[in-house]
């Protein structure tokens, strides 16, 4: 027979029903909507990465269209798209981006 041990959980103290409760109403509605937004992630979308797929060089480094670089287009039917992304520092702002491929080098 396999021998069960105590589980990790079980160390775990929770507050009871009673002060989850005043606490969560001890602040009324303005902070009970604070904390929702700090836990809140906001949603993130790759509509790029997945709309132009021939110009990503790698399928497992996904691009979020949030902070992603749009070059401006030289010619009718460019697209604006190549996979980079804008990350803010105390020192400025910093592309990050694929190496070119074959076909987008003039990009």
């Amino acid at each position: 027979e396999a021998v069960v041990g105590k589980s990790a959980q079980e160390d775990v103290q929770g507050e009871n029903l009673n002060d989850f409760v005043a606490n969560h109403y001890s602040g009324g509605k303005l902070k009970r909507h604070q904390e929702h937004d700090t836990v809140r992630r906001p949603e993130r979308q790759i509509n790029k990465f997945t709309r132009f797929t021939d110009k990503n060089r790698y399928t497992n480094a996904i691009l979020f269209s949030q902070g992603s670089v749009d070059l401006a287009p030289e010619e009718k039917g460019d697209t604006p798209y190549y996979h980079a992304s804008r990350i803010n520092c105390p020192g400025g702002a910093l592309i990050l981006s694929q190496a070119p491929m074959k076909e987008t080098l003039v990009d």
